[in-house]
Order: structure tokens, then sequence, then C-alpha cells
């Protein structure tokens, strides 16, 4: 199953993991969020991220500004194959990602 990390300014990925949850209650383990505050370094964040994407399988990436550090700092761990990104994270985007991305 592929997880799904969305990698948004604070606190729209929080925001965007508690709507996921709040309808698909039963892929709370193949999501995750990390917030980006203003305080946050890039390099630290690269860390974060990777610590939280599978050792084996894919993911799926979401950000929420295609151009602004969450979507770069994403960008900097994706391969194009086992990691992916795509920006412009929205609740039906999310809803979609979670029904069809097992």
């Amino acid at each position: 199953m592929v997880r799904l990390v969305i990698v948004a300014h604070a606190p729209l990925a929080s925001a965007l993991h508690e709507v996921a949850r709040h309808v698909y209650p039963d892929f709370a383990e193949q999501l995750h969020s990390l917030d980006v505050s203003v305080d946050d370094r890039p390099e630290e964040l690269e860390s974060r991220l990777r610590a939280l994407l599978p050792a084996h399988g894919e993911a799926l990436v979401l950000t929420d500004v295609y151009g602004a550090t969450p979507c770069n700092v994403a960008l900097r761990v994706a391969d194009g194959v086992r990691v992916r990104v795509v920006a412009g994270a929205n609740v039906p985007m999310l809803w979609r990602a979670l029904c069809y991305g097992g």
C-alpha cells in the first residue's frame, strides 16, 4: 500500500491530516503529515520527511504550493519512482489519493 505524506505550511498539513482521518479512519497508518513553520530549516525538514517515508514500498507526498519550502524539500527526497510529489494539495485530492492509492 502506498504511504501518503502531507507536507505543507503550518497548520495546513495537520488540518488536512485530521480531515482525512475523520472521513477515512481505517487509513490512519498509511497517512502522515509534516507541518512547516517559518523557523524550520530545510535540512532539518528533509531529515524529518525521510523519517516518515517507508524503507520499502512507495510514497506519495502531497504539498501545498509548488516552489515553496515544503515542495522544495519534498522534491529533494523524491526519486520519481518510489517517492513522488504532487503540489496543490486540497481535500478532494487527498480523499481521492486515499481511496485509490492502495
